[in-house]
């Protein structure tokens, strides 16, 4: 309900509450979706929302445009409906969004980098809406496109290779190193990478 609520797990009690996101526009209705960044940030994606709690300031920033804009790093289109969020081994920060495509952002230098579908290039991103960010434990970036299969970022070729598997929500990787894809048409996929 745009409430974050601190909880110590062993007695049950509750600590402290925060109502910022219910303050700043967050809709009792509407789904949060929590991803805590390698610095401790909390970054909470709603539909119309992304918050962003910058545990270094203790402070909140309504919007991911605000937080850059503390950091010293250009604005992004706006609005924007960001998906995912991650930080990959480097500390770049990989935001996914609604139509988009994809933006890195390199926090130490304020370097943005776009990424986008380009028909006429076969080492693009394969859709401009990207669902899911996953990191695995090599240090490669796969990308969840909607209704266009699964993304690997090849650094050498600053672009990607798609494999096609069709709308791809979410991925994940287990211990032995397989990957689990999250699919609307395919059910769960198990992939195991060579």
């Amino acid at each position: 309900n745009g409430e974050r609520i601190g909880v110590d797990v062993a007695s049950g009690k509750v600590l402290w509450k925060d109502n910022y996101m219910r303050e700043h526009g967050g809709k009792p209705d509407e789904a949060y979706n929590l991803i805590v960044d390698h610095e401790g940030n909390y970054w909470v994606l709603t539909n119309m929302h992304t918050f962003v709690y910058d545990q270094a300031a203790k402070q909140w920033y309504p919007s991911v445009n605000s937080f850059f804009e503390a950091h010293g790093i250009a604005p992004l289109p706006d609005p924007m409906q960001i998906w995912d969020v991650m930080v990959d081994k480097r500390g770049w920060l990989w935001i996914g969004t609604d139509h988009e495509g994809i933006f890195v952002v390199n926090m130490k230098s304020k370097e943005v980098k776009q990424f986008k579908n380009n028909k006429s290039d076969e080492t693009s991103l394969s859709d401009n809406t990207v669902r899911h960010l996953m990191a695995d434990r090599s240090g490669n970036v796969w990308i969840s496109g909607y209704r266009s299969g699964l993304n690997q970022y090849i650094e050498t070729l600053s672009g990607f290779r798609t494999l096609e598997m069709g709308d791809i929500n979410t991925t994940v990787e287990d211990a032995p190193g397989n990957y689990w894809l999250g699919s609307d048409h395919r059910g769960i996929v198990k992939s195991t990478p060579k």
